[in-house]
């Protein structure tokens, strides 16, 4: 059902409201292994926090007939992206939920293709930058330097400017 951008962009607020507490890890994935699932479900028996989930995006289709270089994004041949988006409200639960979703993460860290979708990137995740730009990296670099040189907008998964490019 078509819906406009706005309603797009505002489908997820329910599930994200003012003052949630949030931690993100993400990996792509070629295939689904039957062990892979399994290690998905078991350590998603006891989710913690009221607002996380842990969800596949596929991908193919019209995603994979778009050039690397076309836009930012470069990663296109990846089958999924397994999201995992832990959601609490209680600051006390920091540690614990963090620790959840980084354990998951690991353990699936085997079955990953590698890389990661920028958008997907935590605060702790500032090592992945340039691997999720991929071979745009340098691209992208330039342009921030041309626009940004002052990196004025870095609250993002940030491209650091490089006046030597």
């Amino acid at each position: 059902m078509p819906m406009s951008y706005l309603a797009l962009q505002t489908s997820f607020d329910k599930g994200a409201p003012k003052g949630v507490r949030s931690y993100w890890k993400a990996h792509y994935m070629d295939h689904l292994s039957d062990e892979a699932i399994d290690v998905i479900v078991n350590h998603t028996n006891d989710i913690p926090g009221p607002l996380s989930v842990v969800g596949f995006e596929p991908f193919g289709g019209a995603i994979t007939r778009v050039e690397e270089s076309a836009t930012a994004f470069p990663q296109r041949s990846a089958s999924y992206i397994l999201g995992l988006f832990a959601g609490w409200i209680e600051a006390e639960n920091d540690e614990k939920i963090i620790n959840w979703t980084r354990e998951l993460y690991n353990k699936l860290t085997p079955f990953a293709s590698g890389g990661v979708y920028s958008n997907y990137l935590d605060k702790d995740d500032s090592d992945k930058i340039r691997t999720s730009f991929g071979s745009n990296y340098s691209r992208l670099q330039q342009v921030k330097n041309k626009y940004d040189p002052d990196n004025f907008f870095k609250l993002n998964q940030n491209i650091i400017p490089n006046p030597n490019l």
